[in-house]
């Protein structure tokens, strides 16, 4: 899967760069400015997910 192939190689962001750079602008345009001052929660969650596939793997 290509998931946990790029998990396991080190280079998810740069395998799904173009997914992650559809889901920002998703991101920006959904969630306002004052939330997304208070953390980067987009970061977060996509850390959050290589961490858990990680567990997994």
């Amino acid at each position: 899967m290509k998931v946990e192939e790029s998990i396991r190689n080190g280079n998810f962001y740069t395998a799904f760069a173009a997914e992650i750079k559809e889901g920002l602008k998703l991101y920006e345009n959904r969630v306002t400015q004052e939330v997304r001052a208070i953390s980067d929660f987009y970061k977060e969650a996509i850390e959050g997910f290589i961490e858990n596939k990680k567990k997994d793997i």
